[in-house]
């Protein structure tokens, strides 16, 4: 995207933000007065409650005598009485079963089949009726308790007051029972939204955040969908319509599941059947899994059930089917012995793969709560496939990242300076570092574990974090020409031939490794050796592309860290959902930064007791001239905040010993932040396994999950700040 773009797009968003901001202080503000005589308020509400609970019990005792009522004149009442003594007929109907009568009318003539047509269509109006009185009674007395609060409850008392009925019961009895049940009141922001989904399947409508979204929006969706498909049911129409799904955030599913499930199932009025479907690539497939799979699906949209799903579910569902026919295409030859069982085996993936496409076509409807979350563009489900490979250049590619994370910790001048501007960096010394899995100990110097606070030492990573606004652009152009000057004023171990190039050659890497705008313009010829380009690449890719500085703006332990936790399955950092709340089944895409934010989450976290031990084991097996050089490093960084005893002890690398427990203690403590020691654990014993790459992998993001053949995949959210980035139909 260019500048020009990005103005645009810029100008349409802050347009859009005063436009809003403009039609909501013109809206007209409400506010309690006095009653006309004088009345107090209190007074009022008590009088109508008292009123609205005289007319419901009326209404109440009316329903009941009517259904209960037999005509003695009526030869058939007498074959009904002994049912009832049988406990064969019921003989009075619960408020629960009332409350179903206002859309069954079938279960009116249930409790009493003598009564005429005419007199069932009355007795449904009147519960109607009788349900509308038990919504305002729970609302005024709602409007009590508000009123009991005093000035505090104010404004909530005026938006109750506000709250009127904008549909008609006769259209939509079900909301009303779900009105009385739940002791509320749809809102009328609530029904506009519900309704504009009804009549626009494929939209995304706002609706502020706490305004009754999930609460009472989607059980609203949920009840007229099963109303639809009851009346196509009873109709006797072959077309049963479509399976509603409903969309959630992992973290929500479970929670929206409980309170669709308590207020919509078994224990209310309506008896909708909710199903989850959960899957994942784990899950072994077989045809008869696949089968039911299906008929379970088939089985919820003939009943009006409601489908709920999160959106990784339904991902990794089609590229399961994408795996399988991956998969067949690719099935090796094999000899005689084993081609019966090799051709039973693809028989059973293609007859799963079929199942699962013949549930794909099945007619769907879409409906996804928080859809700028479930839709961000960010969001990809992978599939990997083949025999996982080393990462291309993988050992240049993180001595590049380490290299320029070294110099950023040695703080040159010029770095420093642009760093230390207003609006550019955030810096924190005292930060909380150490998570679970360090063995808790203080020492004198009060170095501690176990997640607690410690100061910033020498051989420890400065934590910083860049600032998004209107200065970061111009500083970070100044900050990668001076992080590739101070490169190549004093390289690394790794980048050792920077510092033999002629000041000719300097010039033409300096503007190609820090301006992405930059071509080589030949600069391969003048270097002695391909290998060299090949980490002036890696070196351009992080600075002139912006990699290290997308990483470094990005929050420890809120956006990334590292996943400590029983369930962890890799050693990179991983994408966080919240504050300490890694996603653990996520990993970032980019190779590059899940090596650069791998690196800064063991710089603040610190290196565990049992992860400084591996370091070592693997130091102590190269050879005596690399230990040396190696451990020397380390040691120049943590020398100078170390006893002078310690310091004799710990001053050779000759001098370490595995078995001795205090000694080990005594080097964690003063290495598990060392930025070499860090450098050298990743480089040897983490990166190299972790980065390792697969050859094909099948994805599938949030087009795929937008993607509805009949164009009814909507939802709604408590942000529009992204809509331009959803997915198209």
């Amino acid at each position: 995207m260019g500048q020009s773009d990005a103005r645009v797009i810029h100008a349409e968003m802050t347009d859009e933000l005063e436009s809003s901001w403009r039609a909501w202080h013109a809206l007209p503000q409400a506010v309690l007065r006095e009653s006309p005589d004088g009345t107090p308020v209190r007074t009022l509400l008590l009088r109508w409650r008292t009123e609205t609970l005289q007319a419901r019990v009326a209404v109440e005792e009316y329903l009941r005598s009517n259904l209960e009522h037999l005509p003695e004149a009526d030869w058939r009442a007498s074959g009904l009485r002994f049912r009832r003594l049988a406990n064969d007929f019921p003989a009075a109907a619960s408020r629960i079963e009332l409350a179903r009568m206002a859309w069954d009318l079938p279960l009116v003539a249930m409790h009493n089949p003598l009564l005429s047509a005419a007199a069932q269509g009355q007795l449904q109006e009147a519960i109607r009726t009788w349900l509308q009185l038990c919504v305002l009674e729970d609302k005024l007395q709602r409007l009590l308790v508000f009123e009991a609060a005093g000035a505090m409850s104010e404004s909530v008392m005026v938006r109750e007051l506000q709250t009127k009925r904008t549909w008609e019961p006769a259209e939509h009895p079900e909301w009303l029972g779900f009105e009385a049940e739940g002791r509320l009141q749809i809102r009328p922001a609530q029904y506009a939204v519900a309704q504009h989904l009804i009549d626009h399947p494929h939209a995304v409508v706002q609706l502020n955040m706490g305004e009754g979204k999930t609460r009472v929006i989607l059980p609203m969706l949920a009840l007229h969908h099963f109303s639809k498909q009851r009346q196509r049911r009873d109709a006797g129409e072959q077309q049963q319509g479509a399976t509603l799904r409903m969309y959630f955030l992992s973290a929500l599913i479970h929670e929206a599941y409980d309170f669709l499930h308590r207020h919509l199932c078994g224990s209310s009025a309506f008896n909708l059947r909710l199903f989850l479907l959960p899957f994942d690539r784990d899950v072994d497939l077989k045809e008869a899994d696949a089968r039911a799979l299906c008929c379970t699906v088939e089985h919820c949209r003939e009943i009006g059930g409601v489908l709920v799903m999160a959106p990784e579910h339904r991902l990794s569902l089609q590229l399961k089917r994408l795996e399988l026919t991956v998969q067949q295409h690719a099935a090796p030859s094999h000899d005689e012995g084993t081609a019966g069982d090799a051709k039973e085996g693809l028989a059973e993936r293609s007859a799963v793969r079929n199942q699962l496409a013949a549930m794909e076509a099945l007619p769907v409807i879409d409906l996804f709560d928080e859809s700028d979350e479930l839709m961000r563009h960010k969001y990809q489900l992978v599939y990997a496939l083949g025999t996982p490979m080393a990462l291309p250049s993988g050992p240049t590619r993180w001595g590049a990242a380490h290299a320029l994370l070294l110099m950023i910790h040695r703080n040159p001048l010029q770095i420093a300076g642009i760093l230390a501007k207003q609006g550019v960096c955030k810096r924190r010394e005292t930060p909380a570092v150490v998570t679970a899995g360090c063995r808790a100990t203080v020492d004198e110097h009060g170095d501690p574990g176990g997640g607690s606070s410690f100061p910033r030492y020498k051989e420890a990573f400065p934590e910083l974090r860049l600032l998004d606004g209107k200065h970061l652009p111009q500083a970070v152009d100044a900050l990668s020409e001076a992080a590739i000057r101070e490169l190549l004023a004093r390289p690394p171990d790794r980048f050792w031939w920077l510092s033999r190039v002629s000041s000719a050659v300097t010039e033409r890497i300096v503007p190609f490794v820090s301006d992405a705008t930059c071509e080589d313009a030949g600069l391969r010829e003048l270097l002695e050796r391909d290998e060299y380009m090949e980490d002036l690449l890696a070196l351009r890719g992080l600075l002139a592309h912006g990699v290290l500085w997308h990483c470094l703006m990005l929050r420890h332990r809120v956006e990334y860290g590292i996943d400590r936790g029983e369930t962890k399955r890799k050693q990179l950092a991983v994408p966080f959902r919240a504050s300490d709340t890694p996603s653990h089944r996520s990993e970032f895409g980019h190779p590059d930064c899940a090596i650069i934010l791998t690196s800064l989450a063991y710089y603040f976290d610190g290196l565990s007791y049992l992860e400084m031990q591996t370091a070592l084991k693997t130091l102590l097996a190269l050879g005596d001239n690399s230990q040396r050089a190696i451990y020397n490093k380390w040691f120049a960084l943590s020398e100078d905040r170390m006893r002078e005893t310690d310091r004799i002890a710990l001053n050779k690398v000759e001098k370490i010993d595995i078995s001795n427990s205090c000694q080990q203690e005594l080097m964690w403590q003063y290495y598990r932040c060392n930025v070499e020691t860090i450098n050298f654990w990743l480089s040897n014993c983490v990166l190299p396994i972790e980065t390792m790459q697969y050859p094909q992998r099948l994805i599938a993001n949030a087009w795929h999950l937008a993607d509805n053949a009949a164009k009814r995949a909507g939802g709604f959210s408590g942000t529009n700040d992204n809509h331009r980035l959803l997915p198209l139909q």
